[in-house]
């Protein structure tokens, strides 16, 4: 069974119409698919097996076909950066405005602590009631103003 896996992979990754297929699917899959993993994805490449799998698919590819190997390494990297991500968004409970699953994007506002906004809630409480004092008092000078 194992030879006949070998035989296999020596036929796809010689043969240079499919070995060239399989290298468009992997930029493909690099630069569209993997910022953007499905959920059913993020369960596969989270799982050990899948990780220890696609690490020694890699080292086998390389003796064969070491292009084809990079690309499939920077495939990977980039759907475990991509799981990192969404595992830290959801640690820190940071919603991404874009996609949920999208990570690629940060944005740059910056984060204020709970005493910041508390702060910043009372301050503009104060000016709130200041601007209304001002115009309540604006108000009366006019009616004043019109009684006279």
């Amino acid at each position: 069974m194992i030879q006949k896996l070998e035989n296999t992979l020596k036929y796809v990754l010689d043969n240079k119409i499919i070995s060239t297929i399989i290298k468009i699917m992997l930029i493909g899959y690099s630069v569209y698919i993997a910022p953007k993993l499905s959920d059913e994805l993020i369960v596969l490449f989270d799982n050990m097996f899948f990780k220890i799998l696609v690490i020694s698919l890699i080292f086998y590819i390389s003796i064969q076909d070491p292009t084809t190997s990079i690309l499939l390494a920077i495939a990977f990297i980039l759907s475990i950066y991509t799981i990192n991500n969404i595992k830290l968004y959801d640690l820190l409970n940071i919603s991404n405005t874009n996609n949920s699953n999208d990570t690629s994007v940060i944005t740059n506002e910056p984060i204020q602590s709970p005493q910041f906004q508390q702060t910043e809630n009372k301050e503009s409480k104060n000016i709130q009631e200041l601007e209304e004092t001002q115009e309540s008092e604006e108000t009366q000078e006019s009616e004043e103003d019109y009684n006279e």
